[in-house]
């Protein structure tokens, strides 16, 4: 063998010896129990007229006007009508008139305030507006949004007068890596990717102890191979892992609610922060939220047990959750004093 062609052989002989080892690791790792990624069919498959969401430059993505009709891969479908600014109807829109001037109760948070996947009326806050004739309840619930939405929508209207009468935040600690766009949560998404593709974001970030605001797409992309090899999905997940320990979620998303809490008493609006889950992480961080001095209440439900979500046909909340989380919500409020 001439040394010319040992030459040429060494980059064949290591791009083999490559190969083998994939495919030994390959071998190893779906051995383990895992399997390369799958590619998950579209959750919605219409929204008519469409789109649901529609792109905002302060919260990323907001409710786009008018009525519409959801229909799921399954065939449910289920009808959502959303206001002229984006928020969800809390009532008819033939009695909108007996509200105007009322004092209002502002409801902030994610897919479970929205009310996804349930009619206009059985969303808790329309349930909250029909015991409360005397107020003018908004539904400011997005779905995908997270704390840092309700930071940025919430400080634009305490700039407004009248201010709002109370203040709900609904958090859950589903709304950590929501915070900070981690590529897990935009990868969870994929499902949505008709509604949410062309969309970006706005996500936070802690330096030198103060909040950041930055835009980053919500789409993912996928790496390639995955959906052929186990190996590429487990190092993806370990990216995802990687990245979000070090995005720090938690105190991202305890400094959003603190300055959230300071921005409320200064302009003298009472504040209630309520927690939607009912995991250590969201009771823990209702624990530091009192002891800051912000009111907290609990209005979870257990969503594994069937009653209380909407599987098979989607994991969030049902209608009997969702009058549920009015019931209690509405408790509180009395008890305090607040409406």
């Amino acid at each position: 063998m001439t040394p010319r062609f040992r030459r040429l052989l060494r980059p064949l002989a290591a791009g083999a010896s490559l190969v083998v080892a994939i495919g030994i690791s390959e071998l190893v790792v779906r051995v383990r129990g895992h399997a390369p990624a799958s590619v998950p069919g579209q959750m919605i498959v219409s929204v008519d007229p469409g789109p649901l969401l529609e792109p905002d430059p302060l919260l990323g993505w907001r409710n786009a006007p008018g009525a519409h009709v959801v229909t799921y891969a399954s065939g449910y479908q289920y009808s959502t009508s959303h206001t002229h600014s984006g928020t969800r109807v809390t009532r008819s829109l033939f009695e909108e008139y007996r509200y105007r001037g009322l004092p209002r109760v502002e409801i902030y948070g994610c897919s479970y305030t929205y009310g996804w996947s349930v009619i206009d009326s059985e969303t808790f806050p329309w349930r909250v507006q029909e015991e409360l004739p005397a107020y003018d309840v908004v539904n400011f619930g997005v779905g995908g949004h997270g704390t840092v939405q309700a930071w940025l929508r919430l400080d634009e209207s305490l700039r407004r007068r009248p201010l709002p009468a109370v203040v709900v935040l609904n958090y859950g600690s589903l709304h950590d890596e929501r915070n900070v766009l981690t590529r897990r949560f935009r990868k969870a998404v994929v499902p949505y990717s008709k509604q949410t593709d062309a969309l970006s974001g706005p996500r936070a970030r802690l330096e030198r102890g103060e909040l950041r605001f930055e835009t980053t797409p919500l789409r993912y992309e996928r790496p390639p191979l995955a959906t052929q090899l186990a190996l590429v999905e487990l190092l993806d997940e370990a990216h995802c892992r990687w990245e979000r320990a070090g995005l720090k979620e938690r105190e991202v998303t305890r400094a959003l609610l603190l300055a959230i809490g300071a921005r409320c008493k200064a302009a003298g609006v009472p504040l209630v922060v309520a927690g939607i889950g009912d995991d250590e992480a969201t009771l823990g961080m209702l624990t530091d939220l009192q002891a800051a001095g912000i009111r907290t209440v609990d209005i979870s439900v257990d969503l594994t047990q069937a009653e209380n979500s909407l599987l098979p046909v989607d994991w969030h909340p049902s209608p009997r959750a969702h009058r549920e989380f009015a019931r209690r919500l509405l408790a509180y409020l009395r008890a305090e004093g607040l409406v």
